[in-house]
């Protein structure tokens, strides 16, 4: 486990870091595209501006992860753990968001939502 680790810009593209740690992390601006997080566990970590395009996060505990301006284009998302996590700015298209907890208050303050599919499993035009 990773806890507290200060992992600003590093490149986990394509990594494999499934149930893996990352308590209060920063990650701010790092590169996580494609990186596979089934189940990571995340809570309070900072992944401000992250690149988290295509990655893989099913059931992934991210209550209270701050993703302000994050990229989550394409990012499986589904059943994770979004109990007040920050969106803002963040870009969610064509993310799947389905069976998340993620608040329609939260949602909202993402940049972008095109064809994101939606927690109650509607897709956002």
């Amino acid at each position: 486990a990773l806890h507290r680790a200060d992992m600003r810009g590093v490149n986990l593209s394509g990594a494999d870091l499934r149930t893996a740690g990352f308590f209060r992390a920063t990650l701010n601006g790092a590169n996580l595209a494609q990186a596979q997080l089934a189940s990571a566990s995340m809570p309070e970590t900072k992944l401000q501006e992250a690149n988290l395009a295509g990655a893989d996060l099913p059931k992934a505990n991210l209550s209270k992860a701050d993703l302000k301006g994050a990229d989550l284009t394409g990012a499986n998302l589904e059943n994770a753990d979004l109990t007040r996590t920050q969106l803002r700015d963040a870009v969610l298209d064509g993310s799947n968001l389905r069976g998340s907890n993620a608040n329609e208050g939260q949602i909202a303050k993402a940049r972008s939502l095109h064809g994101t599919i939606l927690p109650d499993g509607t897709v956002h035009e």
